[in-house]
């Protein structure tokens, strides 16, 4: 692994000024995983929630997160340019980390900065790698961005680790602060980076109409969250849109047969993420009533299981970057595997519930990584490709916006991922308590499975156009 990352570092592969964006995003991502990690305990113990109303505002929160990338897609592409949208959307972010440390009203607000925020810095900064290639044509795309994933998840290895100490020993306040601490190096990390590299950025367009169209989206998600029966219906609209407007330039463009591609790797990332989503809730709670996470007489704070799934990624892109370029799978192969991968972490998971409702003792940990390692694996198979095709085939007026596209399907993720999350609180009595994590890991399990025939009997019977 290290080696690999030395050989990665000095490659030819990566154009100038790669690794400080590489950097940059995995500090955010430390602070991003931070907050989704400890969001469901710190609304049960600090904010006195049910579990049921927890589930429900993390499923929002993360709908409205991920549905975000849609519009800062769009605010960068049309309106400000990515290096000033990435600027906003920092400035945004830590604003709102500021506010969530209060436990009153105040942290609706804070929420909605950082889900503004999120929303403006997720697809620009995929896009300034974009860019980066885009000058250097002769390099590659694909591992570059199959190394710059890998900076995703060496930021959510941290974040929840880290982070979940410092909650657990310190205090919420106190793990917010190293939030605040990371996204402000990641500022400074940013202005430098324009600096050095003397990439000339886009200009913003200059009207008061801007600035009253974002302060009426920061007011829009604010509503939302304080009244999470909107979101649903926020989420079909937006949906709808995106679609329409995607196929409309892709169709003037004669790229609509490439739709067809991209709708079945939507569907499977959409079943994909609202099953591994239960990471931040279901499989949170889980862990926490049903497995011994003391390890040589340490406590282990059960929101740093988060991490485990991010450091699988980190050491498995290696070797299937290695296997891709050897294989040369087509993108239609790698989500049957990712499918596959994902059932059998369900089925681990499945039956763990099952021995704990009849033996009613503390399950090992173990066997929680195992599970998780199944999720990662199936991740490598499935994100790269996704974006390395969005970056390779959508029309370049549109790019930001298509990155945009793939979070909207994570951010329905979310939702029905809280929906489904939700199913496991129906159970009151402990020791029949287990019995509602059956139920729900057979049925994940058993939909990834028919999910991988579906796409493999589809694969047989139509060859593709399209390869990463």
């Amino acid at each position: 692994m290290i080696t690999y990352i030395k050989k990665s570092i000095y490659s030819s592969n990566y154009p100038a000024g790669y690794w400080l964006l590489f950097s940059c995003e995995a500090i955010s991502r430390y602070a991003f995983w931070a907050i989704q990690s400890l969001l469901v305990l710190h609304l049960i113990n600090n904010l006195n929630f049910s579990k049921f109303r927890a589930y429900e505002f993390i499923g929002s929160y993360i709908a409205l997160t991920y549905s975000m990338t849609f519009v800062g897609g769009l605010i960068g592409d049309k309106l400000l340019g990515y290096f000033y949208a990435l600027f906003i959307g920092l400035f945004s972010l830590i604003v709102g980390c500021i506010l969530i440390l209060f436990n009153n009203k105040i942290y609706l607000l804070g929420f909605s900065f950082l889900v503004f925020g999120i929303g403006i810095v997720i697809p620009n900064i995929t896009r300034y790698v974009g860019v980066l290639y885009d000058a250097n044509l002769g390099l590659n795309r694909s591992r570059g961005f199959g190394t710059f994933y890998l900076a995703s998840n060496l930021g959510g290895i941290c974040g929840p680790l880290i982070a979940g100490f410092i909650n657990y020993y310190y205090g919420w306040q106190y793990a917010v602060a190293s939030i605040i601490l990371c996204y402000s190096l990641w500022l400074i990390c940013f202005l430098f980076f324009k600096n050095i590299q003397k990439l000339k950025a886009e200009q913003p367009i200059k009207s008061y109409k801007i600035f009253l169209s974002l302060l009426l989206l920061l007011l829009s998600v604010l509503l939302m969250l304080t009244y999470q029966f909107l979101v649903s219906n926020y989420l079909i609209i937006l949906t709808f849109s995106a679609f329409i407007y995607v196929y409309l330039s892709c169709r003037k463009l004669d790229m609509a047969a490439m739709l067809l591609y991209i709708l079945i790797g939507l569907l499977v990332a959409l079943l994909f993420f609202t099953f591994e989503f239960q990471i931040l809730s279901s499989l949170l709670i889980f862990s926490k009533d049903f497995v011994n996470t003391r390890i040589f007489g340490v406590d282990i704070p059960v929101t740093s299981l988060v991490s485990i799934e991010p450091l699988f990624v980190v050491i498995l892109i290696p070797s299937f970057n290695r296997v891709w370029e050897k294989k040369k799978l087509l993108p239609m192969k790698k989500l049957v595997l990712s499918m596959f991968l994902l059932g059998l972490s369900y089925c681990v998971f499945l039956v763990l519930s099952i021995f704990y409702y009849y033996v009613q003792s503390p399950l090992s940990l173990l066997w929680i990584v195992i599970g998780i390692m199944f999720m990662a694996a199936g991740e490598v198979c499935l994100m790269p490709s996704l974006l390395t095709f969005i970056s390779e085939n959508a029309p370049l007026k549109i790019k930001s916006t298509s990155f945009g596209i793939l979070y909207i399907t994570i951010s329905i993720s979310g939702y029905l991922s809280s929906e489904l999350a939700k199913l496991t609180s129906v159970v009151s009595s402990h020791s029949h308590k287990s019995l509602a994590f059956i139920l729900v890991y057979f049925m994940i399990a058993a939909i990834c499975f028919m999910v991988a025939i579906l796409v493999y009997v589809f694969t047989k019977r139509k060859a593709e156009s399209y390869s990463t």
